[in-house]
C-alpha cells in the first residue's frame, strides 16, 4: 500500500525535477497513500509505471538503432561518422570484390560465390539502410 501512495507522490510531484521533486513526491505520497483509497493509489501506481516502461522501451529502441548503424558502417569498413560519398565509394568497392557474378567471370568455386553472395546481401543491407537515414 505504501510504495503505491509513494508513486502517486511522485507522480503528483513530478513537475519538480531531481532531489527536490524526489523528496516532495515522497512527501506527498506517504500523506497520500494514507488518505486516498488504495485503489485509486493504485491506478496511478500503473500510470507512473506503463509511463516508465514506455520511456525505457524508448531508449532501447534508440540505443539499437545506433548500434545497428555503427555494424552497418562497420560491414562497409568506414567509421560512422564518414560522408555520403566515402560510403558510395566503399560500397562500390566492395561489390566489386565480392560481386557473386564478377567471381563467377573469374572461375572461383561455387563455395567462394556462395560465401560472397551471402556477404554482398550483408553489404547490400547495410548500405541501404545507411542510404535511407
Amino acid at each position: 500500500m505504501r510504495w503505491k501512495g509513494i508513486a502517486l507522490g511522485i507522480a503528483i510531484g513530478g513537475a519538480l525535477r531531481g532531489p527536490l521533486g524526489a523528496f516532495v513526491g515522497a512527501l506527498l505520497g506517504d500523506y497520500v497513500g494514507k488518505r486516498i483509497s488504495p485503489r485509486l493509489a493504485g491506478k496511478a501506481a500503473g500510470r507512473l509505471k506503463a509511463k516508465l516502461q514506455s520511456k525505457k522501451k524508448a531508449r532501447h529502441n534508440a540505443l539499437h538503432a545506433v548500434c545497428m548503424m555503427a555494424a552497418d558502417y562497420a560491414v562497409l569498413g568506414l567509421s560512422p561518422n564518414a560522408s555520403m560519398d566515402e560510403v558510395q565509394r566503399a560500397y562500390r568497392s566492395l561489390a566489386k570484390s565480392h560481386h557473386p557474378d564478377l567471381l563467377r567471370a573469374q572461375g572461383r568455386s561455387e563455395k567462394e560465390i556462395s560465401e560472397a553472395a551471402e556477404y554482398m546481401s550483408k553489404i547490400n543491407a547495410a548500405y541501404s539502410r545507411i542510404k535511407t537515414t
